[in-house]
């Protein structure tokens, strides 16, 4: 979930928990306070009620007074108790079917030499449509103020996170061989410009460690070059010696195994620090099945002795532009390792499509995790062979061409493809 959403989501459901909530409220609270101004106006009516009355100087008076204004009942008291206090009264109008509320306030007064009780009457027939009205203000107006909240939170979070999106999606892209420095700086915000500043410096950091990593790997694999060549020179010539003892021999022989190991890691780690640093052009146009051909030709012996059969197979012939020398190591490295790791007799498979080659050949399943297949020295199992750069060499070429190296294990068979 982005963190717009969550905050977003959070003030939702706030604003409509303070919405569905206010709008009773408020309904309650306004009631009471129109209640209250009819009860006051009531009461100024009751005050008021001597001057109404000393006008009156007959049956006919009264009778006049009730007809001149309906908010007002005279009844004889006849020993009734009058309420103190204002009231709520429901009355049915004539010829409709709704009934009307009315707040009534009743007064004692003598009139004539005799006890009346005056009613005043308020209808609250416009109370319900002013409340009513309110409401429905309120309503639109909270939902206006709920809308305009969401777009200008949406629309302000959008243009406040927006360096923060730019940093990263920088971190997204960034490549420890190309090391470029986000060159953001136009941050208004401190924090993001602090994380910019920070992003900078440990990317500053990196590519300084980066650089001093390649610089010893190349001048240390330099460096090993000459005592290598040494040391072969010196046990070719210790070979040729007459008098070696049997388990001399197969000591010489057991180190002579050891330091070709040692010269194909060196030579592994020459190619990687020049794939690193750019060295290899990568214009060449050459075509797929000629270079599948021409690897099979060249390991035919090979092949015969290990008693392998190579069944390819090409469904069209596709031309790919990289760099050629690259690109054949990478599929010799898959062809070898497919004639080592396969039982002698056994078919392998070479499958050339317009999206891909594949190598497939039968095998036990690999004893470690397969994420870790491509990685330098990751085979740490003992009867591995070779020195664990050959794979993690193809990966590399095969991402600086563009394309795809991917491994699968189904039905007791080794599937490498290489994706165009």
């Amino acid at each position: 979930m982005k963190l717009l959403t969550y905050s977003t989501k959070r003030y939702l459901v706030f604003s409509v928990l303070l919405v569905v909530l206010s709008i009773p409220i408020f309904y309650i609270v306004l009631e009471k306070l129109f209640i209250r101004a009819v009860d006051d106006s009531l009461k100024h009516q009751a005050i008021l009620l001597p001057e109404y009355t000393k006008h009156i100087k007959s049956e006919a008076d009264i009778e006049l007074w009730k007809n001149l204004d309906w908010d007002i009942e005279v009844n004889p008291a006849n020993g009734i108790a009058i309420k103190q206090r204002p009231y709520t009264i429901i009355e049915h109008s004539k010829g409709a079917k709704e009934s009307i509320q009315f707040r009534a306030l009743e007064k004692d007064v003598r009139l004539l030499d005799r006890d009346y009780v005056i009613t005043f009457k308020s209808s609250l027939i416009e109370k319900e449509d002013l409340v009513k009205a309110v409401l429905g203000l309120q309503i639109a107006l909270l939902s206006f103020l709920f809308l305009g909240y969401l777009w200008i939170n949406q629309y302000i979070s959008k243009k406040i996170w927006k360096p923060f999106q730019g940093i990263l999606n920088y971190l997204k892209t960034f490549e420890l061989d190309k090391g470029i420095i986000n060159s953001n700086t136009d941050l208004v915000i401190d924090e993001f410009r602090e994380l910019n500043y920070s992003v900078n410096g440990l990317v500053s950091r990196v590519n300084t460690a980066y650089s001093s990593q390649k610089e010893f790997t190349e001048n240390a694999s330099h460096e090993l070059q000459t005592p290598l060549a040494i040391m072969r020179v010196k046990l070719e010539l210790l070979l040729q010696e007459e008098h070696l003892s049997e388990s001399q021999s197969k000591l010489i022989d057991e180190i002579n195994g050891v330091l070709t190991g040692m010269e194909q890691m060196n030579t592994s780690l020459l190619l990687l620090t020049k794939m690193d640093n750019q060295q290899y052009p990568l214009n060449e146009e050459f075509s797929a099945s000629e270079l599948i051909k021409e690897i099979i030709e060249e390991l035919d012996f090979f092949i015969e002795v290990s008693q392998h059969h190579i069944s390819y197979v090409e469904e069209t012939n596709t031309s790919l532009l990289g760099n050629h020398q690259l690109f054949k190591q990478v599929v010799t490295n898959l062809l070898l390792n497919a004639i080592k790791y396969s039982a002698p007799g056994s078919e392998i498979r070479i499958i050339l499509s317009s999206k891909s080659i594949e190598i497939i050949n039968p095998g036990e399943e690999m004893p470690f995790k397969k994420e870790k297949l491509f990685e330098r020295f990751s085979k740490k199992q003992g009867n591995s062979k070779g020195n664990s750069l050959g794979l993690a060499i193809s990966f590399r070429i095969i991402k600086l061409h563009g394309m795809k190296l991917a491994y699968v294990y189904q039905e007791a068979h080794h599937h490498f493809a290489i994706y165009f």
